[in-house]
């Protein structure tokens, strides 16, 4: 199972973190200043797949100056292999991203800020997942977002 992380304009912590791009994953000594997909959970093959959450990336992202005193949002996305999850994450991306940049030129702020964390999953139902995968990932994005 991948959870992703985007984090709206993050800061630069030292610490190394894994960066997904195209399906890879490369180790990086920062998180970029743009949003990213950071894997926060990997799925543990040898051990009867189970799941394993990096928490000092987690620590990382929710403990940055830039978002610690603010509330967060997570918006999570569970389903079907192939069925659009990350196109739909990708599309609340990119109008956080362009909202935050018409904000900052139009300081048309009406409320309060807040970090928005967009949180992809593995798709279910597939041919490699078990049924207990499945329901996992399902139970994780479910008890994790903000809203179902």
């Amino acid at each position: 199972m991948e959870l992703d992380h985007h984090q709206v304009d993050p800061l630069h912590p030292s610490d190394d973190v894994l960066i997904q791009n195209s399906g890879q994953v490369e180790e990086i000594h920062s998180l970029p200043a743009t949003p990213q997909a950071v894997r926060i959970v990997e799925v543990v093959e040898e051990v009867d797949h189970s799941f394993e959450l990096n928490t000092e990336l987690l620590e990382q992202i929710l403990l940055n100056p830039k978002v610690a005193d603010k509330k967060v949002a997570v918006i999570g996305v569970a389903g079907a292999y192939r069925k659009g999850k990350s196109f739909l994450l990708n599309f609340f991306l990119r109008y956080l991203t362009w909202r935050s940049k018409a904000d900052k030129v139009m300081g048309d702020k009406n409320g309060e800020e807040i970090a928005v964390l967009l949180m992809d999953t593995q798709g279910a139902f597939d041919s490699q997942s078990t049924v207990k995968d499945c329901a996992t990932i399902f139970a994780l994005s479910t008890m994790i977002s903000s809203v179902q």
